[in-house]
């Protein structure tokens, strides 16, 4: 009878320790079992870029259509012009670049390339027409961005009484971006709009007597405007097994902390199972702009015995 009871125990350890083993092998099969297909990811190659910081800038303002050059004639080292910038601060103000030509500038003929976005920047009071001269083609200075920036975040509003470049500083504008020096790169700019997009902004307080202004913490200009976050988790592909049965996904769509996205481009097999970072559009079915590994974290996700 004893030896029945202890043959009942040693079955019973079996079992259970074969569980555990069939949950464990669930869980690495999250990165064991990856598609043959997968993606030339969004960072493994830079192509014309230098920067892979700039080159996640450039796709999420080329998709939210605040610049306009594809990949291939995106020049990262050409100097910005006080035209370019501006229109870049305007298309970010209304959610879109302007068409269509209007008078501005005594030295702004209508048909300059970017004659539609300085007209929108006067619209939307980012720059005003108090001088007869835009001078549109000279070099954009730091001092110009930070004036348009805080203009566009309302933070004018609240830090009128500082310098704009100290003003920018404090808000992080400039955050990334080297050394300040008397010109700006499209690379350098770029940097720049990605920061401004990922800044609170000033909004309305009317919680007491009259009006005020406060930061709003709780949201970006990105998240207000766009309806875009950044989202951190660990990225599985589209077809995988784990504990809680198989997932099988459309091949256009990943999750992220089983939170379904969709993406456009093939993703790497280097980035499933790994903690990474994205901008996604919640307004358009939680699609992926673009993402990259998250820095400063384990690479691999892995659950031991």
């Amino acid at each position: 009878m004893r030896k029945n009871k202890i043959a009942v125990i040693l079955l019973s350890v079996v079992l259970i320790v074969a569980e555990i083993n069939q949950i464990c092998f669930a869980f690495s099969s999250v990165l064991d079992d990856v598609p043959e297909k997968q993606i030339l990811t969004t960072e493994t190659s830079v192509g014309t870029f230098s920067d892979k910081n700039v080159l996640r800038a450039f796709k999420l303002l080329n998709y939210l259509d605040i610049i306009s050059e594809n990949e291939k004639e995106f020049e990262e080292n050409a100097l910005v012009t006080r035209a370019y910038a501006v229109s870049a601060f305007a298309a970010m103000f209304a959610g879109s670049r302007a068409n269509g030509t209007a008078e501005t500038f005594s030295d702004v003929p209508q048909n300059h390339t970017y004659a539609a976005g300085i007209w929108q920047a006067l619209q939307f009071g980012i720059i005003d027409n108090s001088k007869s001269k835009f001078y549109p083609n000279k070099n954009v200075s730091y001092e110009d961005i930070a004036i348009w920036a805080l203009k566009v975040l309302n933070f004018d509003i609240i830090l009128n009484d500082k310098q704009p470049l100290a003003a920018a500083n404090e808000v992080g504008i400039f955050k990334g971006t080297n050394s300040m020096g008397a010109t700006v790169t499209k690379g350098q700019f770029l940097r720049i709009l990605e920061n401004v997009l990922n800044s609170n902004i000033v909004d309305m307080d009317m919680s007491g007597n009259g009006f005020a202004y406060k930061v709003d913490s709780k949201e970006t200009y990105l998240s207000k405007k766009y309806g875009v976050y950044l989202q951190e988790g660990i990225l599985t592909g589209y077809k995988y097994s784990s504990m809680y049965g198989d997932i099988n996904l459309d091949s256009n769509k990943v999750q992220i902390n089983r939170s379904t996205c969709e993406i456009d481009e093939e993703l790497s097999v280097d980035y499933v199972g790994h903690i990474i970072t994205a901008y996604i559009d919640t307004e358009k079915g939680n699609k992926i702009i673009t993402l990259w590994e998250s820095e400063g974290k384990d690479k691999t996700y892995e659950i031991k015995k």
